[in-house]
C-alpha cells in the first residue's frame, strides 16, 4: 500500500512540476506576443465597430499600451492587457465630444448604420437622455462584455496549455505511462522523488497560479530556465526521462503507447499546477497522518520554483469587476 501511495505521489509531483513549466512557457509567450492584449483589442473592436475606431488612436489608450508592454519584442505587440470601465467610458465620451446631451445625440445620429450606433442609441434611451446616466450605462455594458470575454479567454488558455503541454512532453519525452513504469521498478528513484515532494510541500500551504500579463520577457525566460533546470535535476535525470530511454520491445506498437502517455501528460497540464499541488498535499498527508514531513527545502530549492503571481483563481481568473475589467486575469 505504501509503495502504491509513493508511486502516486511521484507521478503527481512530476505532473505538478511539469504544469509549472508549461504555465511559465505560456507566460513567456504572452510576454512576447501580448496574447491577452490582442484579445482585449479584438473584443473592443467588436464592441466599438468602425464608427469608434479612433478609440485605439486615443492618447490614453496608447499610453496604457506602452505602460503595459513596454518591453515587448515588437512594437506592434504593445497592447494593454486590461482597461478599466472608467477609462473606457471616458475615451468614448471624448470621441463623442459629449459636453451635453445634444452633442451626444448629434454625434450618434451622424454615425454610419451599424450595431455600435444602435447600441449607443439604445443606451442613450435607457439613460433617459441624461449624460451621467449614459456614461454609467456604457460602463455596465463594458463590464458585461468583459466578463464574457474573460470566460472565453480562460477556456482558450486551457487550449493553449494543452498544446504547450503536449509539445513539451514530446520534446522532453514526459510520458505519464513511462513515469509510472519507472517509479514502479525503481524504488530508489521513487523514494527520492517522494522526499523532494515532501520537502516542497513543507515550505508552503498553497501556490500561486499563472499570471498572464506580466510582460518582462527576460524575467519570464529566466523563470522558465530556472524551472527547467529544477525539473531536470529532480525528475528527468533520476527517472531517466528522455528519448534515449525509449523501449520499443512491447506487445503493443511502442509508438501507440508513447502517444497515449504524451497525451495524458498534455491533458494533465490543463488542470493547472494549483490542482496538482492540492492533490500532492493530500497524498502526502495520507502517507504521513501525523503531519510530519522531511526537512524543509533550502532557500535555493524553493527559489527555483517560487511564483510571482497574484492570488487568483486557476488559469488567471481576473479580479472582481469592481476592481478592474479585462479579458483575462
Amino acid at each position: 500500500m505504501l509503495s502504491i501511495l509513493s508511486i502516486l505521489i511521484g507521478i503527481v509531483f512530476v505532473l505538478f512540476l511539469f504544469s509549472m513549466l508549461a504555465s511559465t512557457c505560456l507566460e513567456l509567450l504572452d510576454a512576447v506576443f501580448s496574447l491577452r492584449g490582442r484579445h482585449l483589442h479584438k473584443t473592443l473592436g467588436h464592441m466599438l465597430g468602425d464608427n469608434l475606431s479612433k478609440f485605439f488612436e486615443h492618447p490614453i489608450y496608447k499610453q496604457l499600451a506602452y505602460a503595459s508592454n513596454n518591453k515587448a519584442v515588437l512594437s506592434s505587440n504593445r497592447l494593454p492587457g486590461w482597461i478599466s470601465r472608467e477609462t473606457f467610458s471616458a475615451i468614448v465620451m471624448d470621441i463623442l465630444k459629449a459636453k451635453n446631451i445634444e452633442d451626444i445625440q448629434h454625434k450618434i445620429g451622424g454615425m454610419d448604420e451599424g450595431d455600435a450606433k444602435k447600441l449607443l442609441q439604445f443606451l442613450l434611451d435607457q439613460a433617459g437622455n441624461d449624460v451621467v446616466s449614459f456614461q454609467n450605462k456604457m460602463e455596465k455594458w463594458f463590464d458585461e462584455i468583459m466578463s464574457r470575454a474573460t470566460e472565453w479567454y480562460r477556456q482558450n488558455t486551457k487550449r493553449w496549455l494543452l498544446g504547450i503541454g503536449v509539445a513539451l512532453a514530446a520534446i522532453f519525452n514526459v510520458d505519464t505511462i513511462q513515469i509510472y513504469q519507472s517509479l514502479s521498478l525503481n524504488a530508489t528513484a521513487r523514494d527520492n522523488l517522494v522526499l523532494e515532494a515532501e520537502k516542497f510541500v513543507a515550505t508552503r500551504d498553497s501556490i500561486a497560479v499563472i499570471k498572464i500579463g506580466g510582460n518582462d520577457v527576460q524575467l519570464k525566460k529566466a523563470e522558465f530556465d530556472s524551472l527547467l533546470h529544477t525539473y531536470q535535476m529532480i525528475v528527468q535525470s533520476p527517472l531517466g526521462i528522455g528519448w534515449d530511454s525509449v523501449e520499443t520491445n512491447r506487445t503493443l506498437p511502442w509508438w501507440l503507447v508513447k502517444i497515449a502517455g504524451l497525451l495524458l501528460t498534455g491533458l494533465a497540464v490543463t488542470l493547472g499546477a494549483p490542482f496538482w499541488f492540492d492533490i500532492l498535499k493530500k497524498l502526502i498527508a495520507l502517507r504521513q497522518p501525523s503531519g510530519g514531513s522531511s526537512a524543509p527545502a533550502s532557500p535555493a530549492e524553493v527559489g527555483t520554483i517560487e511564483r510571482k503571481a497574484e492570488k487568483e483563481a486557476p488559469l488567471a481568473q481576473p479580479p472582481a469587476a469592481s476592481e478592474r475589467s479585462n479579458p483575462v486575469g
